[in-house]
């Protein structure tokens, strides 16, 4: 049996992401069937970064940017839980154009050990953090109105 860690939350940036609005009600929303939203972990290495590899452990230290594809969803919440359900939500930003986009921020991996999930959470309406924080707490993640995304990294 694991003795239990220390836990460190995950380091983030001291500027969040500005509040951001969708765009006007009335603009007409297309879902495709099928369709779900994409969430990726990269590492960043100096200037340059890669994706995390498919069960590829990282350290104490690793920089990561997560980027999404909310598939026409007006809001994107990311948020993470580590191995000790430590839950915590890093903001919400507009869904943005097709394809993947960088988070507005990195994120710096503390030396706890076990596995980090991060979560990308998309509505078409704004979701509070307190929703999002007890979606998040539990699997599976769920929440009305809401496409979820997930990648989980294995620390070391």
């Amino acid at each position: 049996m694991k003795s239990p860690t220390a836990i460190t939350p995950v380091t983030i940036p001291e500027v969040r992401p500005p509040e951001v609005s969708a765009p006007a009600p009335d603009a007409d929303i297309t879902h495709t069937k099928g369709l779900t939203p994409r969430l990726e972990a990269w590492v960043q290495a100096g200037t340059s970064s890669r994706p995390l590899y498919l069960g590829e452990t990282v350290g104490a230290g690793t920089k990561l940017q997560l980027r999404y594809d909310p598939q026409g969803r007006r809001f994107v919440t990311l948020a993470g839980r580590d191995s000790n359900g430590i839950v915590e939500v890093y903001g919400t930003v507009a869904g943005g154009e097709p394809g993947l986009t960088s988070a507005p921020f990195a994120l710096t991996l503390d030396d706890s050990k076990g596995e980090q999930a991060f979560f990308a959470i998309c509505t078409d309406d704004r979701p509070s953090s307190e929703a999002v924080m007890s979606a998040v707490k539990h699997n599976p993640v769920r929440m009305n109105g809401a496409a979820v995304s997930s990648v989980v990294v294995r620390k070391d």
